[in-house]
């Protein structure tokens, strides 16, 4: 009998914010799990940062700046761990309430923001997985 270990392939962590972000306000991420597996993932430790912001050409060429330090992350408070299953899933498919979900906040600041309307967020995403 000759047994051949399967190699691994890394499963996937996307999503954005699912709706617009505003001084002060807060939106919660859809995080999106592919698996490209054949079998069940348990997933642990998500974590979400903001890496950076890329700026409309408006801002840009005002000199109106946005960056990370505008916005804070709530991380994942749901419970572990979370069944991944072949293919495609997500926090909302896994029957996790949307409070419990990563979450974006644009912090309001006493400086102008303005840098930040229309930017593009650079979101990093991490966590692990274990097959079943």
């Amino acid at each position: 009998m000759t047994v051949t270990a399967g190699q691994h392939q890394p499963f996937t962590i996307s999503g954005g914010p699912t709706g617009l972000l505003a001084p002060g306000n807060s939106v919660p991420i859809n995080l999106q799990l592919t698996n490209p597996g054949n079998s069940s993932l348990n997933v642990t430790g998500l974590t979400v940062s903001v890496t950076g912001v890329t700026r409309n050409a408006q801002a840009v060429a005002n000199n109106r700046p946005c960056n990370p330090s505008d916005y804070s992350v709530t991380q994942f408070s749901g419970n572990y761990p979370i069944a991944a299953p072949p293919g495609n899933s997500s926090l909302s498919s896994s029957g996790i309430p949307a409070s419990r979900w990563p979450q974006i906040t644009m912090l309001d600041t006493s400086l102008n923001q303005d840098g930040c309307k229309g930017a593009t967020l650079q979101i990093s995403y991490s966590g692990t997985g274990q097959g079943n």
